[in-house]
């Protein structure tokens, strides 16, 4: 398979090479930028999971795990 592509590619024009390689970086591009947004989300849910257990492993109240959480959601997000 991979003698077949490196044919083709050798077959092609600069410019046609060109045509392709771009779009192709584009779309990597964008899957990148997608993969690294869900994988920080997931962590954000990871860490505030985590507090809310060391939280509860303290004995807070729900009350006060809600004032925290809140607070700092209030403090991180920009205005």
């Amino acid at each position: 398979m991979f003698d077949a592509v490196a044919q083709l590619i050798s077959r092609m024009e600069p410019e046609a090479f060109m045509g392709l390689l771009i779009p192709l970086f584009g779309v990597v591009g964008v899957m990148t930028v997608g993969i690294v947004a869900l994988v920080l989300k997931h962590l954000r849910f990871v860490r505030e999971s985590a507090l809310k257990q060391e939280m509860l492993a303290r004995g807070m109240s729900a009350e006060d795990i809600e004032r925290v959480l809140s607070a700092k959601s209030s403090r991180s997000s920009p205005n």
